[in-house]
């Protein structure tokens, strides 16, 4: 629990960071955030099963076909248990950067684009 609590308290911070600073083009469209996300090397490993993986999918909409997403359940399609494994994914939904930070559980649209420098607009 302590970690989620420090977890929570980091992205709050990111948020604020790059609401104040901004840092690249102005995102409007889940479409443009789903592809930053991506583009900053950014992935969601989750399983078809899992209920928040389902509501994390829902928040993008049709946008999350830009996302890199790991299927973790072995009999989901393109299922990939040991990549994830490999990643060490211990929840669903679990996002992961190509340099190994890891963020558990649903997030919310605006700390996917702190955590990826993504610049919501206004």
């Amino acid at each position: 629990m302590k970690r989620s609590l420090i977890t929570a308290t980091v992205l709050s911070s990111v948020v604020l960071l790059v609401s104040a600073c901004g840092s690249g083009p102005s995102i409007e469209t889940r479409e443009e955030l789903a592809q930053c996300i991506t583009d900053a090397g950014w992935s969601m490993y989750g399983a078809y099963w899992c209920s928040h993986c389902k509501a994390q999918k829902q928040l993008f909409g049709t946008a999350f076909e830009k996302i890199n997403y790991v299927e973790c359940a072995e009999e989901g399609v393109d299922g990939q248990k040991d990549i994830c494994t490999i990643a060490g994914v211990e929840w669903y939904p679990t996002w992961i950067s190509t340099d190994g930070e890891k963020l558990s559980g649903e997030q919310s649209l605006e700390a996917l684009a702190a955590v990826a420098w993504c610049t919501l607009a206004e």
